[in-house]
C-alpha cells in the first residue's frame, strides 16, 4: 500500500503564521507577514480553495486590509483518499486525482501518481485540464500504483469544497493499454463520507475519509 501524508510547500508560511498568533506587536508582526508571504507568492497560482484555509486567510488579509481576521482560520479538515486497483495485469498504474467546480471547471490537482513526466499527457482529463503545468504539481507527486495495490493519500481540504458542488476526480493510465480519463468521479459531500466509489477499468473502488 502506498501510505502518504501530503506536505504542501508553502508549510513554512504556517510556521511563521504561528510565530506571529503568539507575538502580541501586530504592527511589526504585520510587516514581518507581508514581507515573508511576498517570498512565496510562486505558491498563489495554487487555486486557494486548495490551500489550508489559514494560508487562504493570509493571503486575502494582505491583500485587502491592514489587519489578519483570526475567527474563522480553523476552517480545513484532514482528508483520507484511498484508490484500490483492480488486478488489471500491466505495468504500474498513473493516476492523477484534481477537483472541478460546479461548473466542471478545473481547479487544481490534489495529487499525481507516477514520477515519469512524458507519460503525463495519458492522464488526458488532467492535461486538459491543468494545461500539463507541472508546477501545478509541485512536491504532490508520487510513484505509480501497481495492480491490485492501493494508494492511500491523506491531505487537508477546505470545508468550502464540501456540499458546495466540487467533485474528485480520478484520471488512470498504464503503459501500452487505454486511458481512462475520469474513471472515477465522486462529489464530494458530508455524507459521502466513506462510501466506495466503483471505478470503470483500472480502480476498483474509490474512498475519501474526513
Amino acid at each position: 500500500m502506498h501510505r502518504v501524508r501530503a506536505r504542501p510547500a508553502y508549510c513554512g508560511a504556517f510556521a511563521f503564521y504561528n510565530e506571529f498568533q503568539a507575538d502580541g506587536d501586530l504592527k511589526q508582526n504585520r510587516l514581518r507577514l507581508q514581507e515573508h508571504v511576498s517570498r512565496t507568492l510562486q505558491f498563489a497560482a495554487i487555486n486557494t480553495l486548495l490551500l489550508e484555509p489559514r494560508m487562504k486567510s493570509i493571503l486575502a488579509a494582505l491583500a485587502m486590509t491592514t489587519a489578519l481576521s483570526v475567527p474563522g482560520l480553523a476552517m480545513a479538515r484532514p482528508v483520507t483518499l484511498t484508490a484500490t486497483l483492480n488486478n488489471y495485469g500491466g505495468n504500474g498504474a498513473y493516476l492523477a486525482l484534481y477537483v472541478t467546480d460546479a461548473a466542471g471547471a478545473y481547479k487544481g490537482t490534489l495529487w499525481l501518481a507516477g514520477s515519469k513526466s512524458k507519460y503525463y499527457s495519458h492522464l488526458s482529463g488532467w492535461q486538459r485540464g491543468s494545461g500539463g503545468n507541472l508546477s501545478d504539481i509541485n512536491g504532490i507527486t508520487g510513484a505509480s500504483v501497481g495492480a491490485g495495490r492501493t494508494l492511500k493519500v491523506t491531505l487537508d481540504l477546505a470545508d468550502a469544497l464540501f456540499d458546495a458542488g466540487y467533485k474528485l476526480h480520478f484520471d488512470a493510465a498504464a503503459e501500452d493499454m487505454r486511458d481512462s480519463p475520469s474513471e472515477v468521479i465522486v462529489p464530494l459531500t458530508s455524507v459521502g463520507a466513506g462510501r466506495p466509489v466503483a471505478g470503470r477499468s483500472y480502480i476498483r473502488s474509490v474512498t475519501y475519509d474526513m
